[in-house]
Formats: structure tokens, C-alpha cells, sequence
């Protein structure tokens, strides 16, 4: 692993002088090895960030990483979307809803109840959309989503969870505001 990192590295840092100093996150983003793909990621995401021309090449490849067979790379790619892209925009998360991983359409959808974007109509019209989505926990998500989207709703119900004990629906409703996209990466 420090040896892979520490090519990793060499590589980066001849990329400096090469004529095409992308080519070496090319080559690591298709690694076999969790910790080559995700210094790939953060290798384009500071590309991005520093040389926003980039974001328009940078962009599909971090799209395609949310497709990634690692679930740790493809939630660090959502993480790296979501800073690419101006902080005022679902469009990460959007991105995320129409992924083929369960686990990345949660993401998605409790990123975009945590940053507070639940009030566009498209959003709604992506819940309601995934409300019948043909997998259970994606279906759920969305219902607990479309909840968290009317705070009054939320607290009445936890109230009414606390009066009746019901520990797992009061658990279920925390989980949404507890989620941290980078939880369990390398990046945590």
C-alpha cells in the first residue's frame, strides 16, 4: 500500500513537467487498488478546483467513478462532485439519483436533504420518482426524505416516537442528519 502510494506520487510528480500532466490520473483511476483510485479522485478534484477550465474533462470521470465497483470510491467521487460544483447546486446529487448503486441514489438523496435542497421541483419530482424505484431500501430512502422535507412533520412524529418508545423510528429519522458521505473512506 505505501509503495503503491509512494509511485503514485513519483508519477504525480513527474506529471509536472509532462506535456499531457493528466495522463498519470488516467492510468490511476483505473487501478485495481482502492488507495491509487481514490489519491485519483482527490488528483482531479485539486486539478478542478485550481484550473476550473478543467471541470468540463474532469467532470465525466468523476461521474463514471459513482459507478465505480468500490463503494468507498464511488462515494468519495459524489463527495469530489459535490466540491467541484458550485455549492448552491443539487447537480451532484442529481447526478447521484440516476446511478445504478442503491447506495449511491441514498447518498444522493440524504446529501440533498443535509445541504438543505429539497424545495426545487425537479427534487420533488426525483422523490416522488424514487418512491417507486425497484429496490426496497432506495424506495425507503426516499420516503423518509420526502418526511425530512417538512421539519413540523418530523418533530411531531418524533414526539410521538419518544410517547410510544419506538426507538427505531426515532433512530431512523437521526441517521438522516448523522450521515457523513466520507464515513468509512480513506478520506474519513
Amino acid at each position: 500500500s505505501k509503495i503503491r502510494l509512494a509511485a503514485f506520487q513519483a508519477l504525480a510528480n513527474k506529471s509536472s513537467t509532462d506535456t499531457s500532466p493528466l495522463h498519470y490520473l488516467e492510468q490511476a483511476i483505473k487501478s485495481a487498488y482502492e488507495e491509487i483510485v481514490a489519491s485519483a479522485i482527490q488528483g482531479y478534484l485539486k486539478v478542478a478546483i485550481n484550473d476550473p477550465k478543467t471541470q468540463r474533462r474532469i467532470l465525466p470521470i468523476l461521474q463514471n467513478a459513482l459507478s465505480h465497483k468500490m463503494l468507498r470510491i464511488r462515494k468519495q467521487a459524489l463527495a469530489a462532485l459535490e466540491a467541484v460544483l458550485p455549492d448552491d447546486s443539487p447537480r451532484a446529487d442529481l447526478i447521484a439519483l440516476d446511478c445504478s448503486y442503491p447506495d449511491v441514489i441514498q447518498a444522493g438523496l440524504i446529501r440533498l436533504y443535509q445541504r438543505g435542497m429539497l424545495d426545487s421541483l425537479e427534487i420533488a419530482r426525483q422523490l416522488l420518482l424514487l418512491k417507486s424505484h425497484h429496490n426496497p431500501e432506495v424506495r425507503q430512502t426516499a420516503f423518509y426524505i420526502s418526511i425530512q422535507a417538512h421539519p413540523k412533520l418530523v418533530e411531531a412524529l418524533k414526539q410521538q416516537a419518544h410517547l410510544l418508545g419506538d426507538t427505531q423510528l426515532i433512530r431512523t429519522l437521526n441517521d438522516f442528519d448523522d450521515f457523513r458521505l466520507l464515513r468509512g473512506t480513506l478520506l474519513d
